[in-house]
């Protein structure tokens, strides 16, 4: 008796069940590279971040302050949960101790292995086909090399944290999409509100999706729906707002430092990335000069001046402006030019910018193939583009470009998802 051949389901079945033991595979490896970074790489990168040195401010004056060069006081730029860490950090192992930097670096690949796990989950949740899931595979194998920049040279930003939080969040809202309720929305407006205290950039990606859920559910669900996330969010929302004008003067709802960026972004002498030439001297950060300044004005009188000339250059000059924006947009959806601390152990230079230049493409070319076809178009917008645009209006780093890292290699693995079904609807079917 002859044996029928596979059905195509048995074989997408196995397929799938592959490619689990596959994605499996890479969080294990992962794991034990992020682990070997941590220990052998702590004392690389030792330098304090703004959030670094707002954590001995907390530590010393027992308020969030001081993220620039020298003392300035009570501050809204910074982070205030990596803050927090920092500080913890430092009071039980150290200030800035190898310790302390070891605990973050786990830290951070914890959070790596978090974010990867919740990429893998999203793709389930969006029912990748196993060569989509292949797709998103291939691409983190392709950018292994973000693994060390998470665990070594970002272990003292928000970006980590932010990341995992933003392709997280994705995961939420794809679910409370499909069933939107109070308990789901109650969800996301919980993330939404450790993001207001971590990324702004985050909160703006799961305001965008909440604000999705409730204008698509029917009327007399949508204040409901609302008032679950608002007054989740609310709880983080108020006491930060709150401490902010009593120690700032002003009702802060995010962070205090966009005028700054701003101006910092599109002076005179900026050209679209924050590395080059004396560019540096403009900014509190490295400059002791405009650091005196903050502390003689205070920090929201200081961020409003620069806002003011910030707005008078680009009005005075708005082509220049849309060039230097359009010029930033590139970088960070696509391919940013290697700042000098950019590397990665056993990569050498030349694979990691051809890689990193590939990424890039792959990246530009998911989201075009989304934006054409309309599938999974607001997830692209919502979750991959607006996260970045505050720093398309204001300066470019390597780092800021990891926010969205999951969620660009999601992107990508829905627009094969995409292709893949639009080839198939143009088959012709067969008698």
């Amino acid at each position: 008796m002859a044996l029928s051949a596979p059905s195509s389901h048995a074989r997408d079945d196995g397929r799938g069940r592959l490619l689990a033991l596959a994605e499996r595979g890479f969080l294990a490896l992962s794991a034990l590279g992020g682990f070997y970074f941590a220990f052998a790489y702590v004392s690389t990168n030792p330098a304090l971040f703004e959030t670094g040195r707002a954590a001995l401010g907390l530590l010393r004056t027992g308020t969030l302050s001081d993220p620039y060069a020298i003392p300035t006081g009570p501050t809204a730029h910074v982070p205030v949960l990596t803050v927090l860490k920092l500080a913890a950090l430092f009071r039980l192992l150290g200030e800035n101790s190898e310790g302390a930097r070891m605990v973050l670096s786990l830290i951070s690949a914890a959070l790596f292995l978090a974010g990867a796990w919740c990429l893998f989950r999203l793709g389930a949740r969006h029912r990748l086909s196993p060569p989509a899931r292949l797709a998103v595979l291939a691409v983190l194998l392709l950018t292994v090399w973000q693994l060390f920049h998470c665990v070594v040279l970002y272990r003292q930003v928000d970006q980590p944290a932010a990341a995992a939080l933003l392709i997280g969040g994705w995961l939420v809202w794809a679910g409370v999409r499909e069933a939107p309720g109070m308990r789901g929305m109650a969800l996301l407006g919980l993330l939404s509100g450790i993001a207001v205290l971590l990324s702004p950039s985050v909160f703006l990606a799961l305001g965008l999706g909440a604000a999705a859920v409730v204008l698509a559910a029917p009327w007399r669900n949508r204040i409901p729906l609302a008032l679950a996330y608002g007054a989740v969010l609310a709880l983080f929302v108020v006491p930060w707002v709150l401490r902010n004008q009593l120690e700032l003067g002003a009702p802060v709802l995010l962070r205090s430092n966009f005028g700054l960026e701003l101006w910092f972004g599109n002076a005179p002498e900026s050209n679209g990335l924050t590395w080059v030439g004396s560019h540096w001297l403009l900014h509190p950060s490295a400059s002791e000069a405009e650091s005196l300044r903050v502390r003689e004005m205070g920090e929201l009188a200081y961020i409003a001046e620069l806002r003011a000339r910030a707005v008078a250059v680009i009005l005075e000059d708005p082509a220049r402006f849309v060039a230097l924006t359009l010029r930033r947009a590139w970088h960070l959806l696509a391919f940013l030019p290697r700042p000098p601390w950019s590397w990665s152990p056993g990569v050498p230079m030349p694979v990691l910018e051809a890689s990193a230049a590939l990424f890039g493409l792959l990246k530009v070319a998911a989201l075009a193939t989304l934006l054409v076809l309309g599938r999974w178009r607001f997830e692209a917008l919502a979750f991959f583009v607006a996260p970045l645009v505050p720093f398309m209006l204001t300066h470019v780093y390597l780092r800021y470009t990891f926010l969205s890292y999951f969620a660009s290699v999601m992107v990508i693995g829905l627009a094969a998802e995409a292709v893949a079904g639009h080839v198939r609807a143009r088959r012709p079917a067969v008698a």
